[in-house]
């Protein structure tokens, strides 16, 4: 297991400086989002619709500033 990568069964990674604004479960789906997976694969390991998925993206694109609030 990498650094950004997510234990999927133990709550995934904490970042070095114990600080992060992204849940244990927003830091998964971007995990797995970067690996290439979609949304409902995603929801499916997750076991959690594909359109909940999107809406954690969107929460995290948020709380990185990609796109306003």
């Amino acid at each position: 297991m990498t650094f950004f990568e997510p234990d999927l069964r133990h709550g995934g990674p904490s970042p070095k400086n114990g600080r992060s604004d992204l849940t244990n479960r927003e830091h998964k789906i971007m995990y797995l989002l970067a690996s290439g997976k979609r949304d409902h694969e995603i929801g499916s390991m997750l076991g959690i619709s594909p359109r909940l998925v999107q809406k954690y993206i969107v929460r995290i694109l948020k709380k990185n500033g990609v796109v306003p609030d």
